[in-house]
């Protein structure tokens, strides 16, 4: 059996190697009229101290096109895959990977919905699982079953990007910076919303342990995961208020397809709730 993701899961080349991960496709970011293959012609320092605060307009990033999943599939011909992209409530990726599916009319291509921006956490679970000895159709399952369960939860430092993107009317963005109120998003059921503002970085990152706290019992059975772009201060501000929830793996850094909407200095907290 084959894992397969896309490069939005942000996995470092050492965890794509410790989790047999055998093909990470990379997302397309488009930036001033140039396109870029995110990890393969972009990294991550590149985007946040380059391009982006040059950028005059929001980079636009693109799905991964069936074409391009189907071209990853067929390396694989005797194999069962599990293909694990980014959730169809912010890319089309899954889409086109379903298309790619029926196209090949494989009946051992399984594509899951993870409905967040967690997939790191789902390829972690999907490697444990495989080398238990679970079948690609068995792990798919569970991954869809665990999906509605997933929560990310996100203070994000600036409102410039929220705006741009349309997340966030100007008139707020304005009123919100300066005031200092920094928002804080939540992704579930793969819709994000901002679900409170704090003002200043370190009141939002004890709303984010106030909104866990109250709306959420996470599940230590699963990993949990902490994120940041550019922000190493901030997540282990975030990692210190959730002590008895320590970081499956060293904190991932937001890559340019999720960072584009949410900005630099942004920090995360991935989990799976008890059922």
């Amino acid at each position: 059996m084959k894992i397969i993701t896309d490069s939005s899961s942000d996995l470092t080349p050492e965890l794509i190697a410790h989790f047999g991960v055998d093909a990470v496709i990379p997302m397309k970011i488009s930036i001033d009229g140039r396109e870029y293959r995110d990890k393969v012609d972009l990294t991550d320092d590149q985007f946040y101290q380059e391009l982006l605060p040059a950028s005059k307009t929001l980079p636009k990033t693109s799905q991964t096109t069936a074409g391009e999943f189907i071209e990853v599939f067929n390396r694989f011909p005797d194999e069962e895959l599990l293909v694990l992209p980014l959730s169809s409530g912010l890319s089309g990726s899954y889409g086109m990977a379903c298309v790619a599916r029926e196209e090949t009319g494989r009946s051992d291509i399984y594509v899951v919905d993870n409905k967040a921006t967690a997939l790191a956490l789902m390829v972690q679970i999907a490697s444990e699982r495989r080398a238990q000895g679970a079948s690609a159709a068995e792990i798919a399952a569970e991954l869809e079953a665990l999906s509605s369960r997933v929560r990310v939860y996100a203070p994000v430092e600036t409102l410039q990007y929220l705006v741009m993107g349309g997340r966030l009317s100007k008139a707020a963005g304005f009123v919100g910076t300066a005031l200092n109120l920094k928002p804080v998003i939540c992704l579930k059921d793969g819709v994000l919303s901002c679900v409170g503002k704090a003002r200043g970085s370190k009141a939002a990152v004890r709303l984010v342990r106030e909104l866990v706290d109250t709306h959420e019992e996470i599940d230590t059975n699963y990993p949990v995961y902490y994120a940041h772009a550019c922000n190493e201060e901030g997540v282990q501000q975030l990692m210190a208020a959730f002590p008895e929830y320590p970081a499956a793996v060293p904190p991932l850094t937001v890559g340019c397809i999720v960072g584009t909407h949410t900005g630099p200095k942004v920090t995360a907290i991935s989990f799976i709730t008890k059922a």
